[in-house]
C-alpha cells in the first residue's frame, strides 16, 4: 500500500530539507572563539552535535506538520472493538468540500480491502463510525480520507495502522 504525499507534501518536504540543511551548514560553519581554557572540538564531535540538532529539528517539524493537517486519530497501535463506535479525527487545514471516508484493512500479506464507510464535509473534522459487527477481524487498519470527485487519486489523508479487534 502506498502513502502518498502528493505534489504539496513534496514541496513541503523540500522546504524542510532546506531550512534543515541551512541550519546544519550554519553549525558547521559558525566559529566561536575559545577562551584559554577551551579545548577545540573534534570534527567527530561537531558532526554528532549537527545530527541531534538535525533530528531535533526533523521531530518537531513532523509534530507541527500532523498539527496541522492529517488523520488525529485513530493512532498507531489503538484497538478498536468490533460493534463499537469509534470516532475519527483529522486536521483538515484549508481543505473543505464533500469527501468520502473509507476503511482499509489486510487481511493478509497481499489481500488489501478497501470499503467506503461515509461522505463526509472535510471541514466538520470528525466522522462517527460504528465498527460492523461481521467486520473481518485484522491488525493493520487505515482510515482514508478522499475526495469525492477524484477518488482513484492518493488519499488526502491516511491515518496510521491500528487493529480492530474482538476483546
Amino acid at each position: 500500500m502506498s502513502k502518498g504525499f502528493g505534489l504539496i507534501g513534496i514541496i513541503i518536504a523540500v522546504a524542510i530539507v532546506a531550512v534543515l540543511g541551512g541550519g546544519a551548514f550554519y553549525t558547521y560553519t559558525s566559529t566561536s572563539s575559545l577562551s584559554e581554557d577551551e579545548t577545540p572540538t573534534s570534527a567527530i564531535e561537531k558532526a554528532e552535535e549537527a545530527k541531534k540538532m538535525l533530528e531535533e529539528k526533523n521531530e518537531k517539524v513532523i509534530d507541527v506538520m500532523k498539527e496541522v493537517t492529517g488523520i488525529t486519530k485513530p493512532n498507531n497501535g489503538d484497538k478498536w472493538l468490533i460493534g463499537g463506535t469509534q470516532t475519527i479525527n483529522w486536521n483538515s487545514g484549508s481543505n473543505k468540500g464533500e469527501h468520502y471516508i473509507y476503511v482499509v484493512y489486510l487481511l493478509g500479506a497481499h489481500d488489501e480491502r478497501v470499503e467506503k464507510i461515509g461522505n463526509v464535509d472535510i471541514s466538520d473534522n470528525y466522522f462517527q463510525w460504528k465498527v460492523p459487527k461481521d467486520f473481518s477481524i485484522s491488525n493493520t487498519v487505515y482510515i482514508s480520507i478522499k475526495p469525492k470527485d477524484d477518488i482513484y487519486t492518493e488519499p488526502l489523508f491516511l491515518s496510521e495502522a491500528f487493529s480492530i479487534v474482538t476483546e
